[in-house]
């Protein structure tokens, strides 16, 4: 579960996601204090405890499709969302 709270996702470790031409239905959940969580299909992926508000603004906001580092989009998802 590093991977969630590293920002990354799950590492794929439980889940065959790699399918190709597959629709997955994925959510993520998240409370202050309590932890992170992430469903593939409805079944839970990982978890993770972390804590601290989530940024959404600044050079790291929350962001779907790619990673931002220091106000640079890298690993953008090649495929629709």
């Amino acid at each position: 579960m590093s991977g969630l709270s590293g920002g990354y996702g799950a590492n794929g470790g439980t889940t065959d996601i790699a399918v190709p031409k597959r629709w997955l239905h994925l959510v993520g959940t998240y409370q202050n204090g309590i932890g992170a969580t992430l469903y593939i299909n409805g079944a839970v992926e990982a978890t993770a405890a972390v804590s601290g508000l989530i940024n959404t603004n600044g050079s790291d906001p929350v962001t779907l499709g790619a990673w931002i580092n220091g106000g640079g989009l890298s690993r953008q998802w090649q495929g629709q969302i």
